[in-house]
């Protein structure tokens, strides 16, 4: 996951997300990356603001593309490898479960925003958050995820 870090103070900062975006829309790997902000004061001994960017990926396929991409913005670029990329783990709340939630598969949520989704347990198929909150319908009844749909099960224990 390429994870663009922006340091000081840039021109137009309100939109340099969107504009690194914009930059990339058409490649492949778009949807893994992350822009970070960071309001910082970059400066040199004399003052001058020099705000620059750093690229920080643990996957080396890309880098040459994407430092030559952001160096069209102008600013000068630092490149971080990393050892290595952990995605978070969250496990099952179910009663006796702590299966795995399966973030590769995403379940939409009916009634609820479009960006609101959720993520079955590899083990018993609970459905939880991106924050790992158990899903449940009616505030009372756990939601499982089988045979690609969703199904109300039995009331969640202690309600």
């Amino acid at each position: 996951m390429p994870n663009i870090e922006v340091h000081g103070k840039v021109r137009q900062a309100e939109f340099i997300e969107t504009i690194i975006f914009d930059m990339f829309s058409e490649k492949k790997y778009v949807d893994e990356m992350v822009v970070t902000t960071y309001p910082t004061t970059v400066v040199d001994k004399n003052g001058k603001n020099q705000p620059f960017l750093r690229l920080v990926s643990s996957c080396q396929e890309h880098t040459e593309e994407i430092l030559e991409i952001l160096l069209g913005l102008g600013m000068d670029v630092e490149c971080v490898q990393l050892q290595g990329f952990y995605p978070k783990r969250l496990v099952c709340k179910g009663d006796r479960c702590r299966g795995e939630i399966d973030f590769n598969i995403r379940v939409p949520l009916t009634g609820t925003s479009s960006e609101d989704a959720a993520h079955p347990c590899k083990k018993c198929g609970r459905v939880h958050r991106e924050n790992g909150s158990q899903v449940l319908s009616g505030c009372t009844h756990e939601v499982f995820f089988k045979e690609d749909q969703l199904v109300k099960g039995g009331v969640r224990p202690g309600k």
